[in-house]
């Protein structure tokens, strides 16, 4: 894998994990502080989402939820905008390979 994809890849794959976690320890039921699951390894942006739009993105280990802006266009898809968060598809190849061998619920 490219150093570069692979490096973005990974820093995906920590905040998704982070927000797993958050996820496990929210017990209440209005919109949850995730954090930004982009490539930049110097983003932390908060993204407000309901435990229903979280799962929902939960469903597919190829996408991950970003700041609008945030997304990295050679290597994942914009399958869903809102104004408050985008939810990105990895591209396939060794990306898609990397957010599968690393999603939290496989």
């Amino acid at each position: 894998m490219e150093p570069r994809a692979e490096r973005v890849g990974k820093n995906e794959a920590l905040f998704r994990e982070v927000n797993e976690r958050i996820r496990e320890i929210t017990t209440y039921d209005s919109d949850i502080e995730f954090l930004c699951e982009c490539g930049d390894p110097g983003c932390a942006r908060p993204i407000l989402m309901t435990i229903g739009e979280y799962e929902d993105v939960r469903t597919n280990a190829k996408r991950f939820v970003v700041v609008p802006g945030h997304e990295v266009s050679d290597l994942e898809t914009v399958v869903e905008t809102t104004d408050r968060f985008t939810v990105v598809e990895k591209h396939p190849g060794t990306p898609t390979e990397l957010a599968v061998q690393t999603d939290p619920r496989a």
